[in-house]
């Protein structure tokens, strides 16, 4: 060890402080020399394991027509296709009672005296809602019991996209 060798008198280390300062930086050269080692071994362990692999992506050069580019498009369009209709059971009717709700409100919004004050809309300001003394007006839980009543509905009939591509 590197302090082995300092006069010790009673386990008081008696080093004048040049000394000391001399073996702090070898402990440190030896710490920065072991960090680079294990980096330079680990390194080299990698390159060994991938070594085919990093060959073939800087080397080996492969020319890709359109028509594979084509084909591979082809290919994952319809796989992608394929999983969109087999889960449909269950995000179609969640869209189509999203949308039910979004219109209906929209309407109701629409068709208000003044609207988003006369009746307030859930995102007016408080101060329109506590002018009309509701805070959430009948309007608009019925867009959102709509939205649930088309949604609980096409899950019942167990409507999904794939009846359209039959």
């Amino acid at each position: 060890m590197l302090r082995a060798n300092a006069k010790y008198k009673n386990g008081i280390n008696h080093l004048p402080q040049s000394e000391k300062q001399n073996i702090v930086i070898s402990e440190w050269r030896l710490g920065l020399f072991g960090l680079i080692l294990s980096l330079t071994i680990l390194t080299s362990k990698i390159l060994y394991a991938n070594h085919e692999n990093i060959r073939s992506v800087l080397f080996e050069k492969r020319y890709i027509t359109y028509e594979t580019i084509v084909t591979d498009g082809e290919i994952v369009i319809q796989h992608a296709w394929v999983t969109v209709l087999k889960y449909s059971w269950f995000w179609f009717p969640i869209v189509c009672g999203s949308l039910a709700t979004w219109f209906t409100g929209l309407m109701v919004y629409i068709d208000s005296s003044v609207p988003g004050m006369q009746p307030p809309s859930p995102i007016s300001p408080s101060k329109y809602k506590m002018q009309s003394g509701h805070s959430f007006h009948l309007n608009y839980i019925f867009a959102i019991i709509i939205g649930f009543l088309v949604c609980g509905y096409m899950f019942i009939r167990g409507s999904s996209l794939e009846f359209f591509t039959h």
